[in-house]
C-alpha cells in the first residue's frame, strides 16, 4: 500500500501517534511498516531525513518502526543508504550546540547498526553523479567538518560493526579518502607558531585507523591484539621475566601481581570479563 503524503509528513515531524495509528488501523488492505510513499521513501526514511533537525521524538519513532520490523537496508527510490540519508539530510552548519546534536545522531546510528544495517553497502550520488561512497566515508566527511566526540564515536562504532577500510570512496581506501579530506574542515593554529595543527578528534581517528591497519585491517583483529599482548605478558610473568611492580611508584601492579599469576583456568575466567577498548575514544565496544 502507498503511504499517504500526510502520513509521510507526520513521520517527518516525528509524530509517532499519527504514524502508528495509521499502521494499526483496522482496514481491509494491510499496511506494512516497509510500505513507501509516492516518492518511493519508506516511513523510516521520512522519520530521519525529512526534517530540518533530528529531535528525540524522531529517534523514538525510528526505534518504534525498527521494533515493528522496518528494514534498515531498504532504499526504495533513495540513492543513498539510511545512515547517509540521516546524517546528510540536515544542514549541520546551522546547528547551535553540535556536541549535543551529534549525540542524537550517534544514537540514531547505533539503532541502525543494532538492527542489521549493512555498513559496507555503497551509496551512489552522495556528492556528485560520479561518486560512489560507503557509509564510513559519510561519517568521515561529517567528522572532518564538524569534529565532535560523538562523530568520532560514529566512525569508530561503524568499524566495530564491520565497516571495511578498503573501497570506501570511488574504490579507494580510507587512507586515500582521508587525504582527500585533509584540506577541509576546521583547523587549529598554534599561538606564536606558524604551523597548522589538526583537530584532536581527527588525530584520534587517524591513530585508530593506523592501529587497526597494523593489527590486520579489521576491528576484530584490533580487538584481539590487546588480548594477545596480555597473553605474551603472562608468558613472561610465569617465567619470571617480567616485573610485578610499577616503575614510577614501586607499588605492585594488580593485574601482573595477582591475575596473571593465577592458575590457567582462573586466569582465563577473570580475563573473559575484560572488554577491549578503543584507544581513540577510550570506551568499551558497543557493537
Amino acid at each position: 500500500m502507498v503511504v499517504p503524503s500526510e502520513i509521510a509528513i507526520a513521520a517527518a515531524r516525528g509524530d509517532s501517534a499519527t504514524v502508528l495509528a495509521w499502521l494499526d488501523a483496522d482496514v481491509s488492505e494491510p499496511r506494512d511498516v516497509n510500505d513507501v510513499d509516492e516518492a518511493g521513501y519508506t516511513l523510516l526514511y521520512s522519520s530521519t531525513g525529512g526534517n530540518k533537525r533530528m529531535h528525540y521524538r524522531h529517534l523514538a519513532l525510528v526505534r518504534e518502526l525498527i521494533n515493528r520490523g522496518a528494514d534498515v537496508n531498504k532504499r526504495g527510490s533513495a540513492t543513498v543508504g539510511l545512515l547517509t540519508y540521516g546524517l546528510l539530510a540536515h544542514d549541520l552548519y546551522k546547528v547551535g550546540d553540535m556536541d549535543k546534536y551529534s549525540k542524537r545522531l550517534y544514537v540514531f546510528v547505533l539503532m541502525l547498526l543494532l538492527a542489521g544495517f549493512d555498513p559496507n553497502r555503497s551509496d551512489s550520488r552522495v556528492l556528485t553523479e560520479a561518486t560512489i561512497s560507503a557509509p564510513l566515508n559519510t561519517a568521515l566527511v561529517v567528522l572532518r567538518h564538524h569534529p565532535t566526540r560523538h562523530f568520532l564515536k560514529i566512525a569508530s562504532v561503524m568499524l566495530r560493526a564491520g565497516a571495511s577500510l578498503d573501497s570506501i570512496w570511488n574504490g579507494k581506501s580510507v587512507e586515500v579518502a582521508m587525504q582527500a579530506l585533509s584540506g577541509a574542515g576546521p583547523i587549529i593554529w598554534r599561538v606564536g607558531v606558524h604551523q597548522r595543527v589538526e583537530h584532536p578528534y581527527w588525530v584520534a581517528w587517524t591513530e585508530l585507523v593506523g592501529e587497526v591497519r597494523a593489527a590486520g585491517g579489521t576491528w576484530t583483529a584490533y580487538r584481539r591484539q590487546s588480548r594477545k599482548d596480555v597473553l605474551r605478558l603472562r608468558s613472561l610473568v610465569v617465567r619470571g621475566r617480567a616485573r610485578s611492580r610499577r616503575c614510577a611508584t614501586g607499588a605492585a601492579d594488580p593485574v601482573i601481581g595477582r591475575v596473571l599469576h593465577l592458575p590457567n583456568e582462573l586466569c582465563w575466567h577473570v580475563l573473559q570479563f575484560w572488554r577491549a577498548t578503543s584507544d581513540a575514544i577510550g570506551e568499551p565496544e558497543v557493537i
